[in-house]
């Protein structure tokens, strides 16, 4: 049986809602990754500050975690999509640790914007990728059609 793994950083919850939805489907581990200095959680800075972050490549210091890539066949990166791209908390993940030779599923969350450009960048840089789904911010769609998503 593969053993599966989620890891994934959500800043308002709407990430950490699908990744537990997965790992409890998947009966996978779970692994939440969460910044020592939080970005503010609401309001126009909520979307400078992590705009910025990520279009400078930023790689924040994390809270310990733990992580065996070994224990894994399967690892699923959930992020939410900031500016086009994946949050600073999955860059400074995916820089320490080579998951390259796992396969990859990515499950994006977006309050409105296009993920083509967030999951091209990461089919560039992981290339086992196998699946990915985007959900939509469930006050800017209907949540059954993210729960159809997640059981496709």
């Amino acid at each position: 049986m593969m053993k599966s793994v989620v890891v994934f950083y959500s800043l308002d919850g709407g990430t950490r809602k699908a990744a537990e939805k997965i790992a409890e489907r998947l009966q996978a581990d779970i692994v939440e990754l969460q910044p020592e200095k939080r970005i503010p959680g609401k309001g126009f800075f909520k979307y400078m500050v992590g705009g910025m972050q990520v279009k400078s490549g930023k790689k924040p210091a994390l809270k310990p975690y733990v992580f065996q890539k070994d224990a894994y066949d399967l690892v699923i990166l959930g992020t939410p999509i900031w500016a086009s791209g994946y949050t600073p908390a999955m860059n400074t993940f995916l820089s320490e640790n080579d998951i390259s030779d796992r396969k990859i599923a990515v499950l994006t969350s977006s309050a409105g914007g296009d993920a083509t450009q967030c999951l091209e960048t990461m089919k560039k840089m992981l290339p086992n990728l196998v699946a990915s789904v985007c959900l939509m911010d469930e006050r800017r769609s209907e949540p059954a059609e993210n729960d159809r998503k997640l059981e496709n």
